[in-house]
This record gives C-alpha cells, sequence and structure tokens, in this order.
C-alpha cells in the first residue's frame, strides 16, 4: 500500500514511465515564487496548489481513465464544451448552440455586414477582382436530428446563418451556401459528410466541396484553370487527419468506433494552351485549411491564405511574406492584381462574420479620418474595462487562436460603426 502511494511521487520525480500527452489545449500552471508578501496575501498557495496538482505522477494516464469510465459506463464525456449526442455522434457544443440561434447577433448588425460586404464586392469587381462569401457547413445543422435530447427539444430561434444566407443572396453577392449543399448530400453521398468524432467536414465531403468551390470561381469569374480527378480511394474505418479531432480530445483509451468512410486523392490535368492560375486570396477560419492542400495545383504562387484574417499562414510561392499580421499589411497592395478572393467561414464563426475583412477593405477604399480613429481608440478603451465582455473574448481567443488585442479592436470598430 505504500509503495503505491509512493509510486506517483516517483513518477513524478523521476518520469520512469513515458506517458502519452493529453491532447487539445492547455496552458501549463507556472511554479510560483514564493515570498513572505505572496504567503500573506494568499496568492502563493493556490497558485503552487495548482502547480503541484499537474506534476503529479500518471496524471495523463488517471485522467484518461476517468474518461473511459465516464464515457463506457454512463456516455459521458469529460471534454471541455464536448457534446455527446445519438449513435456516439460528437458535437461541438458552441457550435451546437449557435444552430439554436442563442449567439444571434440581430438584424440590423448582419444588415450592415450585408450592406458593407456587397459595397467591397462592387469595389473589387471594378478592379477586375471576383470576390466570393463561401459559407462552410455546421455539423450541429447537417445532423441536427443527432444531437442529444436536450437540443433537440431546445427552442430553435432565427440563427446567424439562416439570417445571413437569406441577406447575402438578397443583396446579390456572390453566395456559395454550402450549407444547403451538405443537408442535400447527406442523404445522398455515399460516405458520411462529417465524421463521428470529427467537427470538420469529412475528407470525403471535403473533395466534394473543393470540386463544387473550384467549379463554382471557374464558372462566375469565368476563368480556365485546370480540371480535377480522383485517385488513389481507399475505403477505411481508421479515421485520417481532422476526421477524429474531437474524438481526440476525449483523451480516451479507445476512441469511439469512426464511420466508414472513403478517402482518396484529387489530382489536376496539367495547364493546357490558353489556360492559366489566377491569383488568388483566401480568407477563413479552420474549414479553409481542407482545400488548402489543392491550392497549389489551381491558383498561382503569389496566392496566400490569411487564417482568420489575422495572420498569413499559407502562401502560394511556399515561403511566407516577412509580414505575416494582416493588420499590418496594406489592403489595397494586397487586393491589387487579385483574380479571386474567397471569404470562408462556417455557421458557428458567423457571430464575427468575415473577422472584419470586408470592413478592413472598406476602410481601406474609404479611410477613417483622424478624429474616427481617435474615437475608435476611446471605444477600445471603454469595452476592455467590461470584465464581461472581456471574458467572452478571452474564451474567443483560446477558442480560435486569435490575439485578444486584436479582438477588442474588431469590438471597437463595430461599435464606432453603430453610432457613426
Amino acid at each position: 500500500m505504500l509503495a503505491l502511494l509512493l509510486l506517483p511521487a516517483i513518477q513524478a520525480k523521476f518520469q520512469l514511465v513515458e506517458l502519452m500527452p493529453l491532447s487539445g489545449y492547455s496552458e501549463a500552471a507556472p511554479e510560483p515564487d514564493f515570498s513572505p508578501e505572496t504567503v500573506f496575501d494568499n496568492s502563493y498557495q493556490p497558485a503552487l496548489d495548482k502547480y503541484l496538482e499537474e506534476q503529479i505522477g500518471f496524471r495523463p494516464w488517471m485522467i484518461r481513465l476517468r474518461n473511459q469510465l465516464a464515457y463506457s459506463v454512463f456516455k459521458l464525456d469529460r471534454a471541455n464544451n464536448t457534446v455527446l449526442g445519438i449513435d456516439d455522434m460528437m458535437f461541438d457544443g458552441r457550435a451546437a448552440d449557435s444552430y439554436l440561434g442563442r449567439d444571434f447577433v440581430g438584424e440590423a448588425e448582419i444588415d450592415r455586414n450585408v450592406r458593407r460586404f456587397k459595397d467591397v464586392q462592387d469595389t473589387l469587381a471594378s478592379h477586375g477582382t471576383l470576390l466570393v462569401f463561401v459559407i462552410a457547413p455546421g455539423k450541429s445543422d447537417i445532423y441536427s436530428d443527432m444531437m442529444p435530447a436536450d437540443y433537440r427539444n431546445a427552442p430553435h430561434t432565427r440563427s446567424n446563418y439562416t439570417a445571413y444566407a437569406e441577406k447575402l443572396a438578397a443583396a446579390n453577392v456572390n453566395l456559395l451556401d454550402m450549407s444547403a449543399l451538405f443537408r442535400h448530400w447527406r442523404d445522398t453521398s455515399a460516405y458520411p459528410v462529417f465524421p463521428r468524432g470529427g467537427i470538420h467536414w469529412s475528407l470525403w465531403a471535403r473533395d466534394l466541396a473543393v470540386d463544387t468551390l473550384f467549379d463554382y470561381v471557374r464558372q462566375r469569374g469565368h476563368f480556365n484553370f485546370p480540371d480535377c480527378y480522383v485517385t488513389n480511394r481507399e475505403v477505411s474505418n481508421i479515421p485520417r487527419d481532422t476526421d477524429d479531432d474531437l474524438a481526440k480530445v476525449l483523451n480516451l483509451f479507445k476512441e469511439p468506433e469512426a464511420f466508414r468512410m472513403s478517402y482518396q486523392k484529387l489530382e489536376f490535368t496539367p495547364l493546357q494552351p490558353g489556360q492559366r492560375k489566377p491569383n488568388l486570396l483566401l480568407v477563413g477560419d479552420s474549414f479553409a485549411w481542407g482545400i488548402v492542400a489543392y491550392l497549389s495545383s489551381v491558383f498561382s504562387p503569389e496566392s496566400h491564405f490569411w487564417y482568420y484574417n489575422t495572420e498569413v499562414q499559407w502562401s502560394g510561392a511556399g515561403g511566407l511574406p516577412e509580414q505575416k499580421q494582416v493588420n499590418q499589411l496594406d489592403k489595397r497592395v494586397e487586393l491589387k492584381g487579385r483574380d479571386v478572393v474567397l471569404v470562408l467561414y462556417t455557421e458557428p464563426n458567423l457571430t464575427a462574420f468575415d473577422n472584419y475583412f470586408s470592413a478592413s477593405v472598406y476602410k481601406a477604399y474609404h479611410p477613417y479620418t483622424a478624429a474616427d480613429n481617435l474615437r475608435i481608440q476611446g471605444i477600445k478603451q471603454q469595452l476592455m474595462q467590461d470584465t464581461a465582455l472581456t471574458s467572452r473574448l478571452q474564451e474567443r481567443a483560446y477558442h480560435d487562436n486569435i490575439p485578444l488585442t486584436t479582438l477588442f479592436e474588431w469590438e471597437a470598430i463595430g461599435a464606432f460603426d453603430k453610432i457613426r
């Protein structure tokens, strides 16, 4: 018994057994500095307690054991903000709330964003650039019938997706609504369009989406670029890439059995006489990564991907530019010579629409005055005093990997646009 009690301490000290680290994001608690001041103001004790808790030997193994028992015996998941539905279908709780309309931003804000996006679309069109908004599907929307009973029976009000899809189409914005396509594909596709243990579209459906998206750009922009075809198709129930990204964060010893999926590779025909690769700017969230692997085959080396409109994270030429922070780039210079701009966001992320891409481009062509910028900075300082807003933005900064200062800047610009 004494040996068993000592084992965690021995493992913590000597790391005798190599353990698989836990999946998901977490910040390690630092070892606190001891001083009489921190002891007497009671800041040292809780900090030390948190630090020692994370240093316990076999901690990852014990957490996996707890999670496995909860899942296998009670069908409970212990991952943060993960929801377990019918037939072990996994959902992101934040996305499920978005589907129900719990984060609806309001008709006025949506109207304002749509008007501005259409204005930017017309401005770029006058410079020879095609601007397209793509709505990537949300799993909670496509498989709403497989969500848990408390979600299926909850009131379903107007959502950001419903409003944006309706208003963007009515404003004649170049819109590709992938959610509508996925609702059709779910019933007609040979394989699931979302994996059981993933939050992103399945790799099978991703390739359907890529083919559809490229064909839309080809027709809408009158481009002549290479065609694609499928090779190396395999069928497997072993998930690949993002097909089990939610299952991984459950931190189980054995992940739930995955759907049987098709995995293939899209190939593209060589450039023919008269064909060329258009210059593309892609702006989007994590769903956009699904199509990045295919961009070099169709679009020019000058093409870029702006992740969440915050950082340049892919370049067709291979090497990233020296300045990667999007807010430091001259938007007019970056957009000059672009043939296509694709803005791609999934349903749950429409709370921030396009992460102020259209607002920043509108500002580049219709710049704020010095007085406007002073007012924006003043609003930003006021917003930073709002503890509830700060807490919400901190959660989003973690979830979407966006700097907190950038989120406050966007909030301030949005608040200024409402009152000016």
